[in-house]
């Protein structure tokens, strides 16, 4: 039986768990990932890297995994309100605003 359902799951299951059936008597992935072992290994060299040089490493490390996403999430946001029909999208989520009901109580 082949694995059916929205180009995403489908896209999960082959690409990244590495399954070309869901056959209920073995849901067992059915090739390596090899991209997934590389950040598996990418991951566990991180974690020794942090062990090894200590506590003053790790406090290194810290700012640069905290760090990181907050910069690439603040630069995400500017790109985004920056591109092509930003404000009607903003606009359409956020709605308008209506004071006039709140000086009525």
């Amino acid at each position: 039986e082949d694995i059916s359902g929205t180009e995403a799951t489908t896209y999960f299951y082959h690409q990244v768990v590495g399954m070309s059936t869901l056959d209920e008597d073995d849901l067992r992935p059915t090739r390596i990932i090899w991209s997934n072992v590389g950040y598996l290994l990418l991951v566990w060299l991180c974690i020794g890297v942090c062990l090894g040089f200590g506590i003053k490493w790790t406090g290194r490390i810290a700012y640069v995994t905290m760090g990181l996403p907050i910069v690439m999430l603040i630069v995400f946001f500017i790109r985004a309100v920056t591109l092509p029909g930003a404000s009607e999208g903003i606009h359409a989520y956020i709605g308008e605003w209506d004071l006039s009901v709140l000086k009525e109580r």
